[in-house]
């Protein structure tokens, strides 16, 4: 048997911790006035929203979030207190937090576009080419081209990309080989993609003063925020120009990918996106869809890894439904898939119990609007507790326990794209993270793969350890350790 390490789990220091150090800094600057709280008028009788107590002058709530504090439990917590909706202060913003399924409705459908903005900080000017990834990008003309297009041509690109991370998960091989000076050329560029990639998601988690109190920019100059942000993002740009480059080079012949379909928007129609050149918006487009679907897949795979190996009955029907639809003479294939309604369910209660982001990104109210019964002003930000949502009680019997079989049942109908509020890991209306498909794609065909073709146990059978590590990512505290071998059919 063969002892593998499965390793995924945050290495970036707690971002409450980091706001916490710059506050510190920040509250000695003797010319910072205090916050002058503004009551918003009610807007067609609305209510005031609810806000726990705990608020300091100047910094509001950070203080109640300790550097190993868990946000979405710590705003579960305060939502069992003063009700599923209310306001917290993050320096000087508000942030209005969900923490309800029908109120999650409400925004994503009745309010989903006032809602479809992002907040402005520095992560959008520089990783988002200012304003280019759709991921950071304000509701308007442009967001509405780009998500057009990309609904239209992504689709027939993520089969062939789905076998392609599949093989580099499963036997870490690679799609491209040559001779001897090919191949070292090949390591040495996936090498340096690597590194420049976690270096921008380590920059991507790094928290700034300017989020919090707008207009104290100079703060994230003298803390070195801005250069270290901009040369990881000049690095990451220059290996998407070669992706460009070498694109343009080849013959149109030759089998055509994403970034292909992307360049010849370009050829057919070089008005359509209004704000920004092609380039920019192929750079943007691929570096959005790898960072949707890179972490949301890893940290779902480990999940339901480590749910399946605490559960060993569980385990066992997947396996023999395995084996029942696939038999023993071929590979699991993307088709199986719909005929595997247990791995399917296992899936499910994984990213109900599990989601890989347990609060959504920020939305942003481009006017004032009601949410939930209760005024939300125009500039407010909002956030939704996923976590909460998904382990609500009126809605989930025994919520903290894995039952795939909810799934079988009365909730059979539910799924995870973005139509059923009760369960929301990858969010929902016109912001919804646009790797959902690509990352189900990947998680269903790897376990399938996986679990197989492989006996996977941990070392004496012992429990995994499922400690959640303060992240903004839902990943663990320490990684897997199991052995695996063939299965003996």
């Amino acid at each position: 048997m063969i002892p593998i390490m499965i390793n995924y789990y945050s290495y970036s220091q707690p971002a409450a911790y980091n706001i916490q150090c710059a506050l510190l800094l920040a509250s000695l600057s003797i010319f910072y006035h205090i916050l002058i709280r503004r009551r918003s008028s009610s807007i067609h009788g609305a209510k005031k929203l609810p806000e726990p107590d705990g608020a300091w002058p100047v910094i509001g709530h950070l203080l109640a979030f300790g550097p190993h504090d868990l946000w979405y439990r710590k705003l579960s917590d305060m939502a069992d207190k003063v009700g599923p909706v209310f306001k917290i202060r993050l320096g000087k913003r508000p942030a209005v937090v969900i923490n309800n399924w029908v109120v999650a409705r409400e925004c994503f459908t009745t309010n989903d576009k006032t809602l479809a903005s992002r907040p402005t900080s520095l992560h959008s000017k520089y990783m988002g080419y200012n304003g280019a990834m759709f991921g950071f990008a304000s509701e308007g003309p442009y967001l509405r081209e780009v998500n057009s297009s990309i609904m239209v041509e992504l689709d027939p690109w993520l089969r062939a990309l789905t076998l392609n991370v599949t093989l580099r998960n499963i036997a870490g091989k690679r799609y491209y080989y040559g001779g001897d000076e090919s191949e070292k050329h090949c390591d040495i560029e996936a090498k340096r993609w690597r590194e420049t990639f976690d270096r921008l998601i380590h920059t991507l988690r790094a928290a700034t003063v300017s989020e919090l109190f707008p207009g104290w920019e100079f703060m994230d100059f003298m803390m070195g925020v801005h250069r270290r942000m901009r040369k990881a993002c000049e690095d990451m740009d220059l290996l998407l120009s070669g992706w460009l480059e070498e694109h343009r080079r080849k013959g149109r012949n030759e089998e055509e990918d994403f970034v292909d379909v992307m360049i010849n928007i370009d050829r057919n129609n070089a008005k359509l996106f209004c704000e920004h050149d092609v380039d920019t918006v192929v750079k943007a487009t691929c570096l959005d869809i790898l960072i949707a679907a890179k972490d949301s897949t890893s940290i779902t795979l480990l999940w339901v890894i480590s749910l399946l190996l605490n559960n060993r009955q569980v385990l066992k029907k997947v396996k023999e439904e395995l084996d029942n639809q696939i038999g023993i003479e071929r590979h699991a294939e993307e088709e199986d898939i719909q005929h595997l309604p247990y791995l399917q369910a296992v899936v499910k209660e994984a990213l109900r119990l599990y989601p890989p982001s347990p609060l959504s990104l920020p939305h942003e109210a481009s006017n004032d609007c009601i949410v939930g019964g209760f005024h939300v002003p125009k500039g407010a930000t909002l956030i939704t507790n996923i976590w909460k949502i998904q382990r609500d009680p009126s809605i989930w019997p025994d919520p903290m326990e894995f039952k795939p079989e909810r799934f079988l049942t009365k909730q059979a109908h539910v799924d995870f794209r973005g139509l059923h509020y009760e369960l929301l890991p990858f969010g929902s209306g016109r912001r919804m993270c646009v790797g959902t498909n690509l990352a189900a794609h990947i998680v269903h065909l790897t376990l399938a793969r996986l679990f197989h073709e492989f006996e996977i146990k941990t070392p004496d059978n012992a429990p995994i350890d499922m400690t959640e590590a303060p992240d903004t990512d839902l990943v663990r505290t320490s990684p897997i350790s199991v052995l695996i071998r063939p299965r003996v059919i």
